[in-house]
């Protein structure tokens, strides 16, 4: 057996090993690949899971976040329309007040008096005092002569005593009047208090009974609009269960899908293990055949090696 025999027996053994090695490299591949996919699967798997929870997070944070900035901006507006309204309140008094003092000052400076006008209306206070003091002086004086001359006649003074009588009985007679005037006034007058107290009596009667029906009425009103606001809270609560069971549903059915393409994914694999097991086995078995029929035709070759040296020794031995 010369070289070139040898170089061709051994040839398809090597293009079969090279075959066999390349077989296993794509198949290190493949499953490489198909582990990497799963692995990317799952991992978009978690961020949509994920996505979906940050999701609900948000749509059920976002209305009591958007309720309260509408009422933080309400509460604001109306802050700041008091706080205009208030330092308008005190420019306006503040320029009141600065008017009113500009007045008294320019009424102080208007009546304020020169030394001279002072001089000129004492002098003219006391010329008046002085002329007032004499006219006293001098009806003082008249009235005292006047009273001593009507002391020294019997006649006048008998009379004067007679008319002085005579008014204290008419002062006394018209304190009387007056006093019975006073007590008809004052009857008068606690009848027209009586019968006011009467009407505010009847009044406030009258106003406790609407207060008491004004009360009975907003306790209704309390309770009605307390109603509807349990009645909003209620189907706030039903609408938000319904979509938070909603959302589980949706996440249960998720979740099954998710395990069923696993489940799925776990089938086909093995499926593919089965199908690259069997084209492994029908490559061995193509391997064993071939490799036997090689062993075949090299035992057949030797026997034919040996046959023909043999032969060739026994020819060599007869001659």
């Amino acid at each position: 057996m010369d070289g070139s025999e040898l170089i061709g027996a051994v040839a398809p053994l090597g293009a079969m090993a090279a075959v066999s090695v390349k077989t296993r490299a794509d198949r290190s591949i493949m499953k490489r690949q198909q582990e990497e996919l799963k692995h990317e699967k799952l991992v978009s798997q978690g961020v949509d899971t994920w996505k979906v929870n940050c999701k609900a997070h948000w749509e059920n944070k976002t209305s009591n976040f958007i309720r309260e900035g509408r009422v933080r901006a309400k509460a604001s507006a109306i802050e700041n329309q008091q706080r205009m309204s208030l330092q308008e309140r005190r420019e306006r008094l503040a320029a009141m007040l600065s008017a009113e003092q500009k007045a008294y000052e320019q009424e102080l400076v208007d009546m304020e008096e020169s030394p001279a006008q002072r001089m000129d209306k004492m002098a003219v206070r006391a010329y008046e005092l002085k002329k007032r003091r004499e006219d006293e002086r001098k009806a003082f004086v008249q009235e005292k002569l006047y009273q001593q001359w009507r002391d020294g006649i019997d006649d006048l003074r008998n009379m004067d005593t007679q008319i002085t009588q005579l008014k204290t009985i008419a002062a006394r007679d018209h304190q009387l009047y007056e006093k019975d005037l006073q007590r008809q006034q004052e009857k008068e007058h606690d009848k027209v208090f009586d019968q006011l107290w009467y009407e505010g009596y009847l009044a406030k009667i009258e106003r406790e009974e609407r207060e008491k029906e004004l009360k009975l009425e907003r306790r209704e009103d309390s309770k009605a609009c307390l109603g509807v606001q349990i009645h909003h809270k209620e189907r706030r609560l039903q609408e938000d269960k319904a979509i938070e069971d909603h959302e589980v549903r949706e996440l249960k059915e998720l979740w099954k899908a998710q395990e069923q393409e696993e489940k799925d994914a776990v089938v086909r694999e093995r499926i593919f293990a089965r199908e690259e097991r069997m084209k492994a086995d029908e490559y061995a078995a193509i391997q064993k055949a071939q490799r036997d029929e090689e062993e075949e035709l090299e035992k057949a070759f030797d026997k034919d090696f040996v046959s023909k040296v043999l032969t060739r020794d026994r020819a060599l031995t007869e001659k």
